[in-house]
């Protein structure tokens, strides 16, 4: 590939975020994957694993816990996402889609970099 190629694709990503290649944080990645899930279920039912993590049922609702499961369940899934790209395939619908993304992000990235140690409020990672 080249230089001009891979400069251009990389500008025409967004932020990225990388799974830590550290064994007891990733068991706690997947246990906070598990409480956003616990917490979508407890407001309209279970959603069904097989199902794409983004194709929930409308009345869910996209909340700060839904696009906080959506981005660590593919994180975890990938092992690294470009954040503009995720933005795409969920379908953001307005601006307060957009923030609770964003959001999203935001404490999911805190968690990969130094276990959210610098988060306030939450129930952080256990």
């Amino acid at each position: 590939m080249s230089k001009e190629k891979n400069q251009s694709e990389q500008k025409s990503g967004g932020p990225k975020i990388k799974l830590p290649n550290d064994i007891r944080l990733n068991e706690q990645l997947h246990r906070k994957l598990a409480e956003y899930q616990k917490r979508i279920d407890e407001g309209v039912g279970e959603i069904s694993p097989d199902d794409l993590i983004w194709k929930v049922p409308e009345q869910v609702g996209r909340t700060s816990s839904f696009f906080k499961h959506a981005v660590l369940a593919a994180l975890i899934k990938r092992g690294e996402i470009d954040t503009f790209e995720l933005s795409r395939e969920l379908g953001l619908k307005n601006a307060a889609e957009l923030e609770n993304f964003e959001k999203a992000c935001g404490v999911i990235k805190a968690y990969v970099t130094d276990g959210g140690k610098n988060l306030i409020g939450g129930t952080g990672l256990k």
